[in-house]
């Protein structure tokens, strides 16, 4: 079955595109091999990747009195090189225009050219233009060829060959001239002539705006008479604007450009936008009255913007407007109500891209804090809380989500926006402090108070929740700073305040609580921390202020009194002898008016390539002052005075402990003397009830505070561990008991544990655009130091190297420093044999060949590297290394980046192999690789490969969790198994996600350098895996792919997550990374199920993409892969397989496929009970990790799987992951009878019956069973057939039967599942997913067709609108599908009979709908539809009705499927 001997099949390499791969094969091959190496993205998922690490990324700094030796640059500059005239020859047939300035401006031949010369053929055209009043039919003429000629070259032959200023001011004469006005075809040919004349020069721009260019094309636009002409003269004064766009604003008329712009074409609409927009972008205050004329104009076409485009483009000229006028009066003429309203309605738009919100933010934030009027006009009559709710919720993944569940998919700038908004809409608070002086008018109208309240009392919930769910600094100081202004803005008595100061309490206990563990410790804390806490306890003393004696008992119920009066201690430097003081901000806050000075036409200078122009003019970023910088030294004085203002407002004496905690107590010790037997009902109803009495009071509900600080946490943790896990009993319990509250006390939980966990989030120490993808590509400055003290002493060569320091990038792991220091080796020796110098002896020209043979035959095995006395792995990065060392001496994480780090290496000789014995080997290995591999990079890259994913699993296997086992959460140890005894016992996993915990590991995940660096903390996997309910399943698989996927798919993954792809230039050092290679197999449908398995064999664990074709079909890429898939999960399911279980009378996972073939198994997939002595023991266990390699196969390549899993399945095999075996299921015999009903419903009801009347004689015995599986003819144990089971040993049976369907009967067939699956990666590291997800991923997934997720799924294009009548008939048609007919166009369409998770929303590409025509007179209903399975493209005929067309899908779904041909 390992299909070792049965290999038929020819190898071809190609490197070039797919679409030229040559393929071979004969009828007796079963699969055929062709490797391609691109950067093409893959329709299903995006695979530019890399699969090494990177080689090529680093620079040589030589030391004092070294040269770099040029010797190897000249050997490979003229390898295969015959001649230096034949190279010479090719470079000028490369480099036309640089040897026509080598050659004193002499074109190189056949170059451009015609018969009598470029010179004297353009410049007689170009003497035509200038004399187009003489002859305007010939200028036109000429103006043609000109335009055509540009078109094909570059800029240094227009240099050259054109006369610029003369053609330029040619055009401009024409376009200004009189005479010509009526010539309005020779006026658009000049201005085109001129767009193309910009494009190949831009500097040619400066010299036509300095002929008055913008002046005199705009008047051509003030009135229309050629419609051709205008759209020409736009596209023009578009391209200068990028440029010059200060100069077309100060040229005056902006109406100009859109006073037509109803009849305009949408391409031309576009244009004049573009040229208002960039001409906006950087307005200053002297410019207003231009702004308001056009502001007349532009507010309706903005208001009433459909296209996309256009309203980027006008949000982008109004964020111009908003960052250069700040005059209030100036800001109320341009900016209307109903214009702000519209700009605020965009921030919840879900189809506004995140920068458009950005920017539209920033417009209203700029004016609601330069203008009080315009502040109380947008409270008094606009509904900002709802649309800042709408705005938060449009990132939600479920409608049915609460807000904290969705903060942690909300992009963090976003949050900052929208704090920053409100924060500068409020009134400042009574004390600022801490925030700087905010600009009023003289004289603001009051604001109606009743909106004012309204909308605290409606947003201070959600930025209690923003605050409590972000992790970054500068969002958590603007939403305080919101939520002072809050508290100090409205009056005692606003209705809703005691809803709302609970959530203020809540806030402040959880925020002093963490922070005052950052002072706690004995380090220097963050400035920004301090900020934290003084405008936490500010807001605490406001509080008390307003409300007095009820807030002090919110507040001494979360234990805030406490904390300050600790704090106090800690700041007071005369009873605090430890050191306490803060270090620098951390966020560039302060730092933002630095660059107030930059050069204003930054933008609009022409750099003299067309690769510099760009787009559009970006305005300057909006700069906000919000906090003022408090000095590092009075920052602790600060807090103390603060902690001693709230200490002296409020009672001290209210502060002590209250006497609804000695109930608790007497509620404990009846707890601790009561014996609770799990097993009994009664007994878990008496201890939750006592639970619940003490967490739910009359008249309030325990706080986190009291939740700990009474002992209850502790209590309930130490008896639920005799509990079990999931039960009935319990079950039924906690409803019985909790009812309504169950939600409640799980909430209780969640903040009991946001309070009192400590996680800490590691980053590189690189911040804006230096972090996140960008840090990859970050280089680190090492010295390698060569220790010479284990070399052989005839090996003079190796102990003469010297240290030399290099700069590489950071990601590139050790291998790539041996293959630096190997290449050196080999540079030196060739260096000196070629000079005749030995070791700085002259001597004769002798090659010593034996020295340069062991220089190439080394390998990494033979080098060691040591960062101080620490060993490093060769699969380790720079960066990890460096990082753990530090961390590791308790050094300063401040050297990481600014410092060059030593490194230690040495090269052990005496293992390296003569070159004859390698030179043999690897002659083998070549041979063997021709038969047997294909791979799409060298060796030494497939090395690098298989190191990447070795690097990943390693460091990131199970001893990750240990040091957590043992302490590092004992502050979190209470709550944790709780929550963990709770999920078990309750059907609703969404109150269990921590949004805090989940937006802390989001923002570790943002990190990639640390993840591929394996320098992850400890609770991210420890909290994953044990604890996943915690985590949303979103960030749970991101970080499963992170950890498993490899190198070069963690580099993808990221660029994917970052929208960094396409954007990237090619000299990016990002850009190089995440490209990996592919493996195409072209196999044959009538052994598909043999040749997959031979596949998963060699290639299972193969980092390259795996990619299949069929013979004799023309179908490659997407489409055939996916079939395949779909075929083998078929094909896994054969009963003849003897893998699953099977029954006739439990019911089928489908009815409408009860016509499918009855050799495949129908029902929910759960492994057959096996006999140790059957026969097929083995081979069943080969299927089941062939089963193991498939399904983490498509994992790693993003397949489509069409399974149908028991959820025990997965169950079952988490638990042998995480504990190595089964659980004992005779221990609980009901958890075990509700197990096998899961899987046989007749079994468990039978079991169930023998159970309870285990006892019952009569009722046993006229069953008439023996010690066999009942429905089999598998025994129970040795001769079962002929034992009897009987009142007597009827628990025995039982007991053999549990164990025969869900422990050792088939413990076997799980372990080499997973033992199959841990070949691609580990299956440890699904333990972050829950099996009923699983299920999902691999095929039991519910698909929603309904209309409206079609119609929002949908694309249309080509011939068809969203609106055509036949895209309408379409959907009707698909909605009304039948569950095999779902299957069957799916299967159509994509390639596989699934959707991807997600359904049609999910698909890449998306499903696009386009016209297909019909051709040699035969009318479209006489065509099939047809398909492009790898873009997901639909070609759909123009059919006469929707019953042909439903006639013709049917027909085609059912016809086309089993093959891939052209169409």
């Amino acid at each position: 079955m390992n299909g070792e001997d049965n290999d038929h099949y020819y190898y071809h390499e190609d490197d070039e595109d797919d679409t030229n791969d040559d393929h071979y094969y004969n009828e007796s091959e079963d699969y055929h091999i062709d490797s391609s190496s691109h950067n093409e993205s893959d329709d299903q998922d995006s695979n530019n990747e890399e699969i090494h690490r990177p080689t090529n990324n680093l620079s040589y700094h030589p030391r004092d009195g070294e040269t770099i030796d040029s010797n190897g640059f000249i050997q490979q500059f003229s390898v295969n090189t015959d001649s230096d005239a034949i190279r010479c020859r090719h470079l000028e047939d490369v480099l036309p225009g640089l040897f026509s300035m080598m050659n004193g401006n002499r074109m190189p031949t056949n170059i451009g050219t015609s018969n009598d010369g470029p010179d004297s053929r353009i410049g007689k055209l170009v003497d035509n233009v200038v004399h187009a009043n003489d002859d305007p039919y010939i200028a036109m003429e000429s103006l043609k060829e000109l335009s055509e000629s540009m078109l094909m070259m570059s800029q240094l032959i227009v240099d050259r060959a054109i006369p610029t200023v003369k053609l330029v001011g040619a055009l401009v004469d024409i376009l200004s001239s009189p005479f010509l006005a009526a010539e309005m075809e020779l006026q658009m040919q000049a201005s085109r002539c001129l767009y193309n004349l910009f494009e190949v020069n831009p500097d040619s721009t400066s010299i036509a705006v300095d002929k008055n260019v913008i002046k005199i094309l705009s008047e051509k636009l003030a009135e229309i008479n050629f419609i051709d002409l205008a759209e020409q003269v736009l596209e023009t004064l578009e391209y200068i604007s990028r440029v010059h766009g200060k100069d077309i604003l100060e040229a005056g008329n902006l109406t100009f450009y859109i006073q037509y712009y109803d009849f305009f074409t949408i391409h031309a609409q576009r244009k004049a936008i573009a040229i208002v927009s960039n001409a906006m972008a950087r307005v200053e205050r002297r410019d207003f009255r231009i702004i308001k004329d056009t502001m007349v104009l532009i507010q309706p076409i903005f208001q009433n913007a459909s296209d996309k485009n256009i309203q980027s483009r006008l949000i982008n000229a109004l964020y111009g407007i908003a960052q250069g006028i700040r005059e209030s009066y100036m800001t109320k003429e341009i900016f209307s109500a109903s214009l702000l309203e519209h700009i605020l309605s965009l921030t919840s738009g879900s189809d506004v891209s995140l920068e458009d919100k950005l920017n539209c933010f920033d417009i209203l934030t700029v004016i609601v804090s330069n203008s009080r009027d315009i502040t109380k006009t947008m409270i008094d009559t606009m509904n900002i809380p709802d649309t800042v709710l709408n705005c938060l919720n449009s990132y939600s993944k479920s409608s049915t989500a609460a807000l904290h569940e969705t903060l942690m998919f909300v992009p963090n700038e976003i949050l900052l926006r929208v704090s920053r908004f409100i924060a500068l809409l409020m009134p400042p608070e009574k004390m600022q402090m801490i925030s700087t002086l905010q600009f009023v008018d003289e004289d603001p109208e009051p604001i109606d108070g009743e909106k004012l309240e309204s909308l605290v009392n409606q947003l201070t919930p959600v930025f209690v929740d923003i605050y409590m769910n972000s992790m970054d600094m500068q969002v958590r100081k603007i939403v305080l700073l919101t939520l002072l202004r809050f508290v100090s803005c409205i009056k005692p008595s606003t209705s809703g305040k005691n809803h709302v100061n609970k959530d203020l309490a809540r806030l402040i206990g959880s925020a002093l609580a963490q922070n005052k563990k950052h002072v706690s410790d004995d380090k220097i804390v963050p400035a920004d921390i301090g900020i934290l806490i003084f405008g936490t306890v500010q807001l605490a003393t406001y509080l008390i202020e307003k409300y007095g004696d009820s807030t002090i008992d919110l507040l001494r119920r979360e234990g805030i009194f406490e904390i300050i009066t600790e704090l106090v201690s800690l700041c007071n430097n005369d009873r605090n002898k430890k050191e306490f003081r803060f270090g620098p901000y951390e966020d560039d806050e302060y730092s933002e008016d630095e660059d107030e000075d930059e050069d204003e036409d930054e933008f609009y200078t022409a750099t003299g390539s067309d690769f510099d122009i760009p787009d559009g003019v970006k305005p300057k970023k909006i700069k906000f002052s919000v906090f003022d910088r408090v000095e590092l030294n009075g920052l602790v004085r600060a807090i103390f005075s603060e902690c001693e203002e709230f200490l002296a407002t409020s009672d001290r004496e209210t502060s002590g402990k209250s006497d609804d905690l000695y109930d608790i107590k007497e509620t404990l010790d009846i707890i601790n003397a009561t014996t609770t037997d799990p097993t009994q009902y009664d007994d878990l109803v008496q201890f939750w009830s006592l639970i619940k009495d003490a967490i739910f009071k009359p008249t309030f509900t325990l706080s986190p505070f009291e939740f700990f600080s009474s002992g209850l946490a502790s209590c309930i943790t130490s008896k639920i561990k005799y509990f079990g896990g999931t039960t009935n009993n319990n079950r039924r319990v906690l409803v019985e008991v909790f009812g309504d509250r169950l939600v409640d006390f799980v909430d209780l939980l969640q903040d009991s544990l946001t309070r009192a966990e400590t996680f800490t989030i590691v980053d590189c120490l690189l911040f804006g655009d230096d972090g996140g993808m960008a840090s990859l590509g970050k280089q680190m400055a090492i010295e390698l130091i060569p220790d010479t003290s284990c070399v052989e002493a005839n090996h003079e060569m190796v102990k003469s190297l010297k240290p030399i320091m290099i700069s590489i990038q950071c990601i590139s792991s050790f291998k790539t420093c041996c293959e630096f220091i190997k290449n050196r080796l080999l540079n030196i020796s060739l260096t000196e044999s070629v000079f005749g110098v030995t070791r700085g002896v002259a001597s004769s020209l002798v090659i010593n060949t034996e020295e340069i043979d062991i220089l190439r035959s080394l390998t990494v095995k033979n080098f060691t590297f040591k960062i101080g006395d620490s060993k490093i792995p060769i699969s380790e990065t720079i960066f990890g290394a460096v990082y753990r060392h530090i961390e590791k001496t308790s050094g300063d994480f401040s050297d990481l980046w600014n410092k060059t780090h030593s490194i230690t290496y040495t090269i052990n000789l005496e293992k390296v192999e003569r070159f004859e014995d390698i030179s043999e080997e690897q002659d083998e290995a070549e041979q063997w690789r021709a038969e047997d591999i294909s791979s799409t990079h060298n060796d030494t890259e497939s090395e690098s490969i298989q190191s990447s994913n070795m690097l990943i699993d390693s460091i990131y296997g199970s001893e990750k969790e240990k040091d957590i086992e043992n302490g590092k959460v004992a502050d979190v140890d209470k709550i944790l198994p709780i929550l963990k005894f709770l999920r078990a016992n309750i059907d609703h996993p969404d109150i269990f996600i921590n949004a805090k915990l989940s937006a802390k590991l989001s923002k570790q995940l943002d990190e990639p350098i640390i993840i591929a660096s394996g320098a992850l903390p400890d609770w991210t996997f420890y909290l994953t895996k044990d604890f996943s309910f915690l985590f949303p399943f979103e960030a749970r698989l991101f970080f499963l792919k992170c950890i498993s996927f490899g190198y070069g798919r963690l580099i993808q993954l990221w660029k994917n997550k970052m929208g960094a792809g396409e954007d990237l230039s090619s000299d990016n050092p990002v850009f190089q990374l995440g490209r990996i290679g592919r493996h195409k197999l072209r196999i044959s449908r009538d052994t598909i199920f043999l040749t997959g398995l031979k596949i998963l064999d060699k290639y299972g664990s193969n980092p390259s993409i795996l990619e299949m074709e069929y013979q004799n079909e023309a179908g490659t890429g997407l489409g055939p892969t996916l079939e395949f898939y779909a075929c083998m999960s078929k094909e896994f399911t054969k009963k003849n397989l003897n893998m699953w279980r099977i029954d006739n009378y439990n019911s089928k996972i489908n009815e409408s496929e009860d016509d499918m073939n009855q050799e495949y198994v129908t029902q929910l997939l759960f492994p057959l009970t096996v006999d140790n002595s059957n026969t097929n023991l083995n081979r069943v266990k080969e299927f089941f990790s062939y089963l193991g390699t498939f399904i983490a196969r498509s994992m790693l390549d993003n397949r489509i799987l069409d399974f149908n899993f028991n959820p025990l399945f997965f169950s079952l095999t988490h638990e042998l992951a995480r504990n190595k075996k089964l659980l004992d299921y005779t221990k609980n015999i009901e958890q075990s009878i509700d197990m096998i009903s899961s899987i046989d419903k007749q079994i468990g009801n039978s079991l169930k019956y023998i159970y309870e009347n285990r006892d019952n004689k009569d009722r046993i015995e006229e069953l008439y069973l023996t010690y066999v599986i009942p429905g089999t003819e598998t025994s129970l144990t040795e001769n079962g057939e002929n034992i009897n089971v009987t009142s007597e040993n009827v628990m025995t049976y039982i007991n053999l039967l549990i164990s025969s369907l869900i422990g050792t009967g088939i413990e076997q067939q799980l372990q080499t599942f997973i033992d199959g699956f841990s070949k691609v990666f580990p299956y440890e590291n699904l333990l972050v997913l829950l099996p009923e997800e699983l299920i999902v991923i691999f095929g039991s997934v519910e698909e929603d067709w309904s209309e409206e997720t079609l119609y929002g799924s949908i694309v249309s294009d080509h011939g068809y609108t969203m609106d055509s009548q036949i895209i309408h008939d379409l959907i009707d048609i698909m909605s009304s599908f039948n569950a095999k007919n779902k299957r069957l166009f799916t299967q159509f369409l994509t390639g596989s009979p699934r959707l991807p998770f997600g359904g049609f929303k999910s698909l890449k590409p998306k499903f696009t709908v386009v016209l297909k025509h019909a051709e040699d007179g035969l009318s479209p209903d006489q065509y099939l539809p047809s398909v492009m399975t790898c873009a997901n493209y639909l070609k759909l005929p123009k059919y006469s009705n929707k019953e042909v067309m439903r006639t013709r899908i049917q027909q085609a779904i059912e016809e086309g499927a089993g093959a891939f041909l052209l169409s």
